[in-house]
């Protein structure tokens, strides 16, 4: 499990749809190498806190921090793109339920492979893929964070 900490300045309110994104020289990576020997495949979830202004006072609901378009490459580039994973497109963070509780999103899924064979995939997302959206009026000017929790699951051969 690996913890992950953005933080988005925004620095005024807007009255309309709005949508930020990070730095151009800034690219994050979700790095997984399957090293177990097993035939068993794996999942990756995403699930994120609300994101909170550093006062505390003002929260944003959710569906805020968009990832999309990934790249996909191999650790080593001698593995089958056979046991490549299925990632996600596009998905949210930060995504809740229709209650406002925050929910886990698969990421990623890597298939079974043949036993003993190790694998590693690399996934990118880069600035102009990683958005924070938010609706008219919800976020007022501040500095806003969340945590977000990757988890590594084990996916057994059917």
């Amino acid at each position: 499990m690996r913890f992950l900490i953005i933080l988005f300045l925004i620095q005024r309110q807007y009255n309309k749809n709005c949508k930020f994104f990070l730095k151009s020289s800034d690219n994050y990576q979700l790095i997984v190498a399957d090293n177990r020997g097993l035939k068993d495949g794996y999942s990756v979830t995403v699930q994120a806190t609300k994101m909170k202004r550093s006062d505390g006072v003002r929260v944003l609901v959710g569906n805020n921090i968009k990832l999309t378009n990934p790249t996909v490459t191999p650790i080593d580039n001698t593995v089958s793109t056979l046991y490549s994973p299925t990632v996600n497109e596009s998905f949210y963070v930060d995504a809740v339920d229709l209650n406002g509780n925050s929910i886990p999103t698969v990421v990623e899924i890597a298939p079974a492979k043949k036993a003993g064979l190790s694998v590693g995939w690399t996934v990118t997302w880069n600035d102009s893929h990683i958005s924070l959206n938010t609706a008219p009026g919800v976020a007022a000017v501040g500095n806003y964070q969340t945590i977000i929790t990757w988890t590594l699951n084990d996916v057994p051969e059917k």
